[in-house]
């Protein structure tokens, strides 16, 4: 339980003409064309004069946040097929099409969110075509999609971010189109000044600040877009950052890029990095990279106040191959600000993830892998026997042993049962 400290109206003032000046606050109770905004209880225009209406109330944001948004070849070659069948019924023209690759009750959480959050594991460069591993390059409309099915904040902090800069200003590009989309984009600056102004998200009439950093780049020695802010881990940079969003806003929320890909349990450094978040104020951290599932915990600071750490989602969707990899997490919960003043994080749960995908061991893909075909994503709990039979890492060269109960002993395995869905406990 943690009370947010009191600004002064001079600072406050400041702090939002400055955010407001820079085009960086975001207001969920603004209705967008989706109409999706209007549906999340934000505000009413309807007015009553009984007296239950002018009692304080406390105040609810329902958050969901994924994983690894990570656009392998596999991925947007589905999304082509998609695009060339619904062209030949009838629908519109386009070189691929993402938004039915994720399954309907897991858009229903993600647009049923007042705020949701997705890793986009790679930058986005309309003028390049796309690619896949290593050097990714994602297509537009894959962008286009996760704005489309009800995501609001898309972090671009990630190992990857820098993959297109060897051709050409690939962060720089990735930038321009994000500006283009009605969504917060967190984790690629375009000047010192532009990173060190806090990222505000509105909602309900609360300001929840959104920080993000990752551990490294991969093709950092070849960056074009050497005039950027990439915001590496940094210490200091942390302490100070996380200190002023804690001033300034109701509640922090920190993006973490971080620990070692394939681990199922967070590394030491991790550990630390959560206890430093929770003590100069973050309340949640969201974390990913590993393309596994790893732990969520509260770690709570020497002032008493609790932070939730979950220290990787996992994939969102992917090609992976192994299906350690297939499975993935999408985390919702609830900030609550009391009429008191505190806010709690309340009605945790992570809701397990599973990629499914066909294969042809008669084609090879340039790793000389089985081409995966109709990839998707849905919920582990919709997921069935029959499904994971007919996965395509089935094939001996791909993952072999593919079952439900492998796959629900992965997310078992670790997250804590406060943290599971019924079905699971």
């Amino acid at each position: 339980m943690k009370i947010k400290k009191i600004v002064s109206a001079i600072l406050f003032m400041g702090f939002v003409l400055s955010c407001a000046s820079c085009g960086l606050v975001q207001t969920k109770d603004t209705p967008v064309g989706t109409g999706r905004f209007e549906e999340s209880g934000t505000e009413s225009s309807k007015t009553s004069n009984t007296p239950t209406d002018l009692e304080p109330k406390d105040v609810r944001i329902s958050f969901a946040a994924a994983g690894d948004n990570l656009i392998h070849e596999s991925v947007y070659n589905t999304a082509k097929a998609n695009a060339t069948a619904l062209a030949a019924s009838g629908g519109p023209e386009m070189d691929y099409y993402f938004n039915t690759m994720y399954s309907e009750n897991l858009q229903k959480i993600i647009a049923g969110a007042d705020i949701a959050f997705v890793n986009q594991e790679a930058p986005i460069v309309p003028e390049y075509p796309a690619d896949g591993y290593p050097n990714f390059n994602t297509p537009t409309e894959a962008g286009d999609a996760l704005v489309e099915i009800g995501f609001d904040i898309v972090n671009l902090a990630n190992n990857h971010m820098l993959d297109m800069d060897g051709k050409c200003e690939g962060l720089r590009s990735t930038i321009e189109y994000w500006k283009t989309k009605n969504i917060l984009p967190i984790g690629a600056y375009e000047s010192s000044e532009d990173y060190n102004t806090i990222r505000i998200m509105e909602s309900k009439g609360k300001r929840i600040a959104v920080l993000s950093y990752t551990y490294g780049t991969n093709n950092n020695l070849n960056a074009n877009s050497r005039d950027l802010v990439v915001p590496y881990i940094n210490d200091s940079t942390i302490i100070e950052q996380v200190s002023r969003a804690s001033e300034n806003a109701d509640a922090v929320i920190v993006s973490m890029h971080w620990g070692t890909e394939n681990a199922f349990e967070p590394s030491s450094e991790q550990k630390r990095l959560a206890t430093l978040l929770s003590k100069y104020g973050a309340d949640v951290v969201i974390g990913h990279h590993s393309h596994t599932l790893q732990p969520m915990e509260w770690v709570t600071n020497d002032a008493g106040d609790r932070t939730l750490v979950i220290y990787s989602l996992g994939n969102l969707i992917s090609s992976q191959v192994e299906a350690y990899k297939l499975v993935g997490g999408l985390a919702t919960f609830e900030l609550v600000f009391s009429t008191d003043g505190k806010l709690t994080v309340e009605n945790v749960m992570l809701n397990p993830t599973v990629t499914h995908y066909s294969s042809d061991g008669s084609k090879r893909d340039g790793f000389g892998l089985p081409v995966r075909y109709d990839v998707s994503v849905g919920l582990l709990e919709d997921y069935n026997s029959d499904k994971c039979e007919a996965h395509g890492s089935q094939h001996p060269d791909l993952g072999g042993a593919f079952t439900l109960d492998t796959l629900k002993g992965y997310v078992t395995g670790a997250i804590d049962a406060q943290f599971l869905p019924e079905f699971l406990k």
